[in-house]
């Protein structure tokens, strides 16, 4: 989804996922469930059309990933299940789940922080403090990462066993795939609090916490909230038109913005797919 990069400080506040069930973004879908008849209970089918189980249970159930699915209670917590043809309660109930990625997923027990933990259910990592900060919430994982922010609105990254990868010192922060992220320190709050783009400075991030390099937040209209193969898709304006191009992870341009490029998609290596504005790609 394209976004002002002003707005990206704000928006990732406004849009923290606090241990969503509902987001697909990655990772292999195994199966998904489905219903026989719309008032019947529910079961599991492959992507290619298997069925695994059906009729089990009355409320949705997530997707599978990694082999395991969570299912929510007539009492509002989350269980936790294998994916077989006579599923297995796993593990403990859960007031909040992101799903599994990569066979971590990051849960909450009832008054208890979140937690990291295995598809066995056992726990990880307790994700209370980081980096001497007391954590606030969680995103749900991207890759082998996940975006956390603290109870003092500092944001930083962890990795799929807990670690601290990005430190908490950033206004803003998203996981844009690609071993990138993408923030706005928090020493620049009080210009994005003004709208003073021309004095914050977005920084790209690597998975080791390093800045790979900054921009002024006026430079570019919008951007892909996505890095794929090295490369973002930007835009910027000229004569109230906008097009787009395509930088690197040094911030070098690789593709120029150019009329003819009213939008771009799928990037793939050094191929992209774009709209003309004509609909023609």
């Amino acid at each position: 989804m394209n976004k002002k990069l002003l707005n990206l400080a704000l928006v990732a506040i406004a849009t923290m996922l606090m241990l969503s069930c509902s987001k697909t973004e990655n990772g292999n879908v195994e199966y998904i469930p489905f219903q026989e008849t719309d008032d019947g209970q529910w079961g599991m089918i492959s992507m290619d059309g298997k069925v695994l189980f059906k009729d089990e249970f009355k409320n949705k159930p997530t997707i599978v990933r990694d082999g395991r699915f969570f299912v929510r209670t007539k009492e509002g917590v989350w269980e936790m299940y294998d994916a077989s043809e006579k599923p297995k309660k796993i593990g403990d109930d859960y007031a909040h789940t992101s799903g599994f990625r990569n066979g971590r997923a990051l849960v909450a027990i009832k008054n208890q922080p979140v937690s990291i933990i295995d598809t066995e259910g056992k726990i990880i990592k307790k994700l209370d403090k980081i980096e001497n900060h007391e954590v606030d919430g969680v995103r749900a994982y991207k890759g082998n990462y996940a975006v956390f922010m603290t109870v003092d609105s500092l944001w930083g990254a962890i990795d799929k066993d807990g670690d601290c990868v990005v430190k908490p010192e950033y206004y803003s922060l998203n996981n844009c795939g690609d071993g990138k992220f993408i923030g706005v320190n928090a020493k620049y709050k009080k210009f994005v609090q003004k709208e003073q783009k021309n004095k914050v400075k977005i920084s790209v991030i690597n998975t080791t916490g390093k800045v790979l390099f900054d921009f002024s937040a006026d430079k570019y209209e919008n951007t892909q909230n996505q890095f794929t193969d090295g490369k973002l898709a930007i835009s910027v304006k000229k004569d109230g038109k906008e097009t787009w191009g395509i930088i690197d992870d040094k911030g070098e341009m690789v593709v120029k913005p150019s009329s003819k490029l009213k939008s771009i998609g799928s990037i793939n290596g050094d191929v992209f797919t774009y709209n003309n504005g004509d609909g023609g790609v």
